[in-house]
């Protein structure tokens, strides 16, 4: 669990919403990336779990 999602997911969390706000930005200078990066790292979870239920048979 530490390596599948703490480990990814830390990063994930201080630079796309924590940094923007300690600095003070009313807005990200891309948000579509932002999201992007968001939704990759949702299908990348899926992906493992799926590689990790379906390899046992």
């Amino acid at each position: 669990m530490v390596f599948l999602f703490l480990i990814p997911a830390s990063p994930g969390v201080f630079g796309n919403f924590l940094i923007p706000i300690m600095i003070g930005a009313k807005g990200l200078a891309f948000p579509r990336i932002n999201l992007g990066s968001w939704y990759v790292y949702i299908i990348s979870g899926l992906f493992i779990i799926a590689v990790v239920c379906l390899g046992r048979r």
